[in-house]
């Protein structure tokens, strides 16, 4: 009878050990559920900051990409600029040779040769059958001398195509009377420094007429 009543109270005694270890597990469980439920609340953006971070970062190459293509495109189009102008100023030093050289074939086809001159300041004089400049004026010839003239002009113009010395290149210290409808012009040569004087006479209705021109050492009215 006594080991009955032992017997049920060890069995008593192992089910509540069984029982205290299941509510236990079962504590240990929740309390480790709770745990991880409380970080999520507490770091909710982690992974949708880390998406944010892929997004900036690939709009920020996209953004690259654009401005870098922008300034390839800028680039080029600095050299287009660059290029057309490099172009424009072959094309302009090659019109100025060529009328250069027009205006020195004109003068090797005139035939110049060089002439005596017993005036010091000459170094030397030169002489040849130039054909007249050509001219806009009409009706009984007076040499206009002012600035801008029709004969101001066409004297220069004369000077130029006998002495070989380019318009653009011509500095005129003197035009004045010579005799009836004669005249000199005084001119430098502002690349090289040389001095010329010319002696032109009027042709109706086809102008002015270079007849000499000296290279001199100074500049004498």
């Amino acid at each position: 009878m006594s080991n009955k009543i032992q017997s049920r109270s060890q069995r008593n005694k192992n089910n509540n050990n069984r029982s205290d270890l299941v509510l236990k597990l079962s504590i240990g469980l929740l309390v480790i559920a709770i745990f991880i439920l409380l970080l999520e609340f507490i770091y909710p953006g982690s992974n949708s900051s880390n998406e944010a971070d892929l997004v900036l970062g690939s709009n920020e190459e996209s953004e690259s990409v654009v401005i870098d293509r922008e300034s390839s495109e800028e680039s080029e189009e600095d050299e287009s600029i660059e290029t057309v102008e490099s172009d424009e100023t072959e094309e302009s030093s090659e019109s100025e040779a060529e009328i250069s050289s027009e205006v020195t074939s004109e003068e090797s086809d005139a035939d110049i040769r060089e002439i005596p001159s017993n005036d010091p300041n000459v170094i030397k004089a030169y002489a040849a059958d130039w054909e007249p400049i050509g001219t806009t004026q009409s009706g009984t010839h007076v040499t206009d001398y002012n600035d801008g003239s029709a004969d101001r002009i066409e004297i220069k113009r004369a000077a130029s195509q006998a002495t070989g010395v380019p318009e653009d290149d011509i500095v005129e210290y003197w035009v004045g009377n010579a005799g009836e409808q004669r005249v000199t012009a005084t001119i430098m040569q502002v690349s090289t420094g040389k001095y010329f004087k010319t002696y032109l006479t009027w042709n109706d209705g086809k102008g002015w007429q270079v007849t000499r021109y000296d290279e001199i050492r100074t500049v004498v009215q």
